[in-house]
């Protein structure tokens, strides 16, 4: 009788032991790897924390990996994917985290700190304005005035990111007509995007109002055929009127 209820006692705690979970462990998607916003160890912590702060996260048959998933995406808005998945044998959850590319440098007036925003237009990182000039110095700075927000908040609509987003991939510095887009400057109220590039001391002006591949197409035509020209503007392009390019 006593090995009896030995062996329960142990076929128990094996059951109790293989559908419990102890912690998690973070994976970023390869593809993420070089757009980190911060490091491995911040998202470890910050997705443990998640884990922890519910005791029906440590049950395989209680553990909800759609509210789990939500929850990392609020605490870090430049996840543009999680996937948790309860393992069938083991007690760590497996957590796959893919990120958004950083879109721009958002400047801040009277402020040492600065922000990041995503592909999306959500501000998903701030900081000391220097750390951040550093780690993303291969993105553009954008200015938007009297803008106030929270790290989480998309401050660009859908069509204004996509405007910047092909600007950026458009305007890369790979010929002589597609300068690198250092700067951009967006007056939300007359709604005009000015998009100033490396090298040269003229800028571009665009509107989020018409549609951006028939803007952009249009400036990287122009600027094509002055560069062949030799007459490039000495101030700015303007293409945000159909069918029309002026240039002073």
């Amino acid at each position: 009788l006593i090995y009896r209820w030995f062996g329960i006692i142990i076929i128990l705690f094996l059951i109790v032991a293989n559908t419990t979970i102890s912690d998690a462990i973070v994976k970023i998607n390869s593809d993420s790897q070089a757009n980190l916003y911060r490091s491995l160890e911040e998202y470890r912590e910050g997705i443990n924390n998640i884990f922890e702060s519910n005791f029906k996260n440590r049950s395989k048959f209680m553990l909800n990996s759609s509210s789990f998933e939500t929850k990392i995406k609020t605490m870090f808005p430049e996840v543009e994917s999680a996937v948790v998945v309860t393992p069938l044998a083991g007690r760590r959850l497996q957590v796959g985290l893919e990120l958004e590319k950083p879109l721009a440098r958002l400047n801040q007036a009277l402020s040492n700190s600065q922000a990041v925003l995503s592909y999306s237009g959500t501000v998903v990182l701030e900081d000391d304005a220097t750390l951040i000039n550093e780690k993303f110095a291969q993105i553009p700075s954008i200015s938007i005035p009297n803008i106030t927000y929270s790290v989480g908040d998309q401050i660009l609509t859908s069509s204004e990111a996509g405007l910047i987003r092909l600007l950026i991939n458009e305007f890369d510095g790979s010929t002589p007509y597609r300068h690198k887009v250092k700067s951009i400057e967006f007056d939300v109220q007359k709604r005009e995007i000015r998009v100033r590039f490396e090298s040269v001391s003229y800028f571009a002006k665009l509107t989020p109002e018409r549609e951006s591949r028939v803007q952009v197409g249009a400036l990287v035509s122009a600027l094509k055929s002055m560069t062949e020209q030799s007459s490039l503007p000495t101030e700015y392009i303007d293409v945000r009127v159909d069918d029309r390019v002026f240039v002073k």
